[in-house]
């Protein structure tokens, strides 16, 4: 009888033991996340052969990067041989980020996004010309003030705008900017060639 007592208590030791240890056990979901949550550094080419994008209708190509809710992440597409265009994907494929231009003197692309779920997400680098070549695509963690300084015009937020002179109207009297004072605007700025881009993502 205390023979097998003892070989009991032993038994109950050894397990113990092995759960302590802990190098068998399974991650936790949350260290899984982590280990995958690895930072993009590609050299890549976009080719005529490449698949077309479904907003811009140039070549892309795309790449998965697992994120975590609450993070900030900041990818870029950098490319001396096309006008970058980034875009980003949600786990259910919506659509909740895009950008063109980085800052207002450069044609690289670059996204600031606060992840809103740990999921896998999908960054498309395409071109706004739809011309193809050489690019460079990083992604990595950020911080809080990138999030909220990430915007190319952060600093004129909050200042007073500059005045504007409406040379023409649709719909009553032209007016300057200031003498809508107060009052929500909405300010739609086209360029030469916008109409025709306009077409293009009506067919």
């Amino acid at each position: 009888m205390i023979r097998r007592l003892m070989a009991a208590v032993v038994v109950t030791a050894s397990l113990t033991l092995g759960l302590r240890a802990g190098d068998d056990e399974t991650p936790k979901p949350k260290e899984v996340i982590k280990a995958k949550e690895a930072a993009l550094n590609i050299k890549g080419e976009l080719t005529d052969d490449d698949a077309k994008d479904k907003v811009q209708g140039g070549p892309s190509k795309t790449y998965d990067l697992a994120m975590t809710a609450g993070k900030v992440y900041i990818i870029d597409l950098k490319s001396k041989a096309f006008d970058a265009l980034l875009r980003l994907e949600d786990a259910s494929g919506k659509q909740v980020a895009i950008n063109d231009d980085a800052t207002p003197d450069t044609l690289d692309s670059r996204i600031v996004y606060t992840a809103k779920a740990t999921a896998k997400h999908k960054i498309i680098a395409t071109s706004l010309d739809r011309k193809t070549g050489a690019f460079t695509l990083t992604a990595r963690v950020g911080t809080a003030k990138d999030a909220t300084q990430s915007d190319p015009f952060f600093k004129l937020i909050g200042k007073q705008a500059p005045e504007i002179v409406s040379a023409h109207t649709l719909n009553g009297k032209a007016k300057k900017l200031s003498e809508l004072k107060g009052k929500v605007v909405l300010l739609d700025f086209w360029a030469v060639w916008c109409a025709r881009a306009s077409r293009r993502s009506r067919t």
